[in-house]
């Protein structure tokens, strides 16, 4: 292949060097050029080849223009800007970059100038002159008062270790407006923007949550109000087994695990203290609802380690616990798919319908220990018998399986019988192990034990009897 000079593209005449022609002959060298490396014996190229060289040339060099000016106009631009400046806790930089955006049009229809300043000077919210620029601002009409649950959470951030009785009056503000938006349905978004997060809910100690707790629990408050305080005040986010291995490759999954159950009993600790405060609410079915999502996160990160959370409550011996479990459950399933919760099966219709569903653990075995030292006795039998005993905690299990039992049957046996919860919601335990039992497991040599109800399907799947499995 010959390579041209760049003359040839544009029409002008080439001057070639010293090569040899296809046939032989000799052409004459032209001394006021020095040899470039190009190949004097092909031909100029074609008009069409001219032209794709030129079009490569200029699509290859117009990119480049493009991209230093529009890194140009970023550095320029308002938000880049204004977050440098909330970077370096330039209070005066942001007088200048709100009254350039007063003036700036928007660019497209979503773009407001004057909240992506605002919104980076929020950053400042501890800072002495963060709300009297704030009320200069509103008063000037910069700032709109949709903006001003944003605003004092900030300040109740910014101020929280620094000045806490400054940051309690933000709070304050907060909760005060969001009661009042819960009762104006054109401003009923302003609830959630209120308190969805906040830091005064989430981030505080159970036992300064008293006063709180106070108003959520008020019948007098609406209910959209008081649903949104508990939501707030229970729950946080918390990373899972799996997430936690992808997040950071180079974690040992032990560490991972560790740290994913320390989490979750601090979530789990949080969450109880809070649960046992309201155990007087008489609207039972609020507090189900206000705390679903905080329950099922629970649930959720919890079943990456072995260990469900829901299982507790569903085997419990209170009733407020055991209603519990249920009601969670029961309230998410017609809401909106949350794909957060997709693991725990719940929106699953081909697994879980829309009612209740109970599920059993059906735990297959036999007391191979126990036989082995029945027929063997000391003087006394005492052996015999401790061994007996011993053996009904170390039973070898030969299998386990999960099968959905029908609620609101008769002829419940005798809870003690078979084993903790086997009795309760009207749930025929012999039906259950009829199922067991015609899903495979073999009578003549394995003893049937049924565990539950649970729920959920995952957290049947999930349950363990103690900290080695079952």
């Amino acid at each position: 292949m010959h390579a041209y000079p760049l003359a040839h593209a544009f029409g002008r005449r080439p001057i070639v060097a010293v090569g040899r022609l296809p046939r032989g002959r000799r052409i004459r060298h032209d001394p006021r050029v020095v040899d470039a490396g190009f190949s004097s014996g092909a031909a100029p190229p074609s008009a069409p080849s001219r032209f794709i060289f030129i079009f490569i040339f200029v699509s290859g060099f117009l990119p480049l223009l493009g991209l230093a000016a529009g890194c140009r106009h970023y550095h320029d631009a308002l938000g880049y800007q204004a977050r440098q400046a909330a970077l370096s806790g330039d209070v005066a930089a942001f007088e200048r970059l709100m009254a350039r955006a007063a003036e700036t049009m928007p660019e497209f229809p979503r773009d407001n100038p004057k909240r992506t300043v605002a919104s980076h000077f929020l950053a400042l919210g501890g800072h002495d002159a963060f709300m009297p620029t704030i009320h200069r601002w509103l008063e000037r009409g910069w700032v709109s008062d949709r903006m001003l649950c944003a605003i004092h959470r900030a300040r109740y951030r910014g101020l929280a270790t620094k000045n806490p009785d400054e940051a309690l009056e933000s709070a304050d503000t907060c909760i005060a407006r969001a009661r009042a938006a819960a009762e104006d349905p054109e401003r009923s978004w302003e609830v959630e923007a209120c308190l969805d997060g906040a830091p005064f809910l989430a981030e505080t100690s159970t036992s300064a949550l008293g006063p709180m707790l106070a108003q959520a629990v008020d019948p007098l408050a609406p209910l959209s109000f008081r649903s949104a305080m508990l939501k707030a005040m229970t729950f946080r986010f918390i990373s899972d087994l799996p997430t936690r291995l992808v997040n950071d490759p180079h974690v040992e999954r032990p560490q991972a695990m560790r740290d994913t159950a320390r989490d979750v009993m601090a979530a789990r600790r949080r969450f109880e203290a809070i649960l046992s405060m309201l155990e007087s609410i008489s609207d039972e079915s609020l507090l189900a609802r206000a705390t679903a999502p905080a329950a099922l996160e629970i649930e959720r990160a919890s079943q990456s380690i072995g260990a469900p959370f829901l299982a507790d409550y569903a085997l419990s011996e209170t009733p407020f616990q055991r209603d519990l479990a249920w009601a969670w459950v029961r309230a998410m399933k017609p809401k909106k798919e949350n794909p957060r919760l997709a693991s725990l099966g719940i929106w699953n219709r081909r697994r879980e319908p829309l009612t209740d569903a109970g599920w059993f653990v059906c735990l297959f075995g036999h007391d191979t220990y126990a036989q082995d030292t029945a027929g063997h006795q000391d003087a006394d039998g005492h052996e015999v018998r401790v061994a007996a005993e011993h053996a009904s905690s170390h039973r070898r299990m030969l299998g386990r399986m999960t099968v959905r039992g029908d609620l609101g049957g008769a002829g419940d046996p005798p809870r003690e019988e078979h084993g903790p919860g086997t009795g309760a919601r009207g749930v025929g335990v012999g039906t259950v192990i009829d199922r067991c039992r015609a899903q495979g497991a073999n009578e003549a040599t394995a003893k049937i034990r049924v565990v539950g109800p649970f729920p959920l399907a995952s957290t049947a799947d999930h349950w363990r009897e103690g900290p080695e499995g079952t």
